[in-house]
């Protein structure tokens, strides 16, 4: 279980090798993520998950807040995260693994 404060490496490339420390935790309920070190535009923004108990499932819900402007890198950002969501999904419902330098 992750606890508060925690710090996460998001290393994707030596280039976007960036921090993150967990800022909201509850098992089962949400996990929220504050940028401590990457790109200018995103420090001061925070993402995360919150859970959603359903009848016919687990939804999650999906934020990447605080962005100080709707810049080409907010747009790149966004899409950037629907593909890893998709690729989340992709591997929760039919076990599809995608390595990282295969993805578009």
């Amino acid at each position: 279980m992750p606890e508060l404060g925690e710090l996460y490496n998001y290393n994707f490339t030596d280039k976007y090798n960036w921090y993150a420390e967990v800022s909201s935790c509850k098992k089962n309920d949400r996990i929220h993520f504050k940028m401590t070190e990457s790109d200018e535009d995103w420090n001061p923004t925070t993402f995360g998950y919150n859970l959603e108990e359903k009848e016919n499932g687990t939804y999650i819900r999906f934020f990447h807040k605080d962005w100080s402007e709707c810049n080409d890198h907010f747009k790149h950002s966004s899409f950037c995260w629907a593909l890893l969501l998709k690729g989340l999904k992709d591997y929760l419902e039919k076990g599809i693994v995608i390595a990282f330098e295969n993805r578009a």
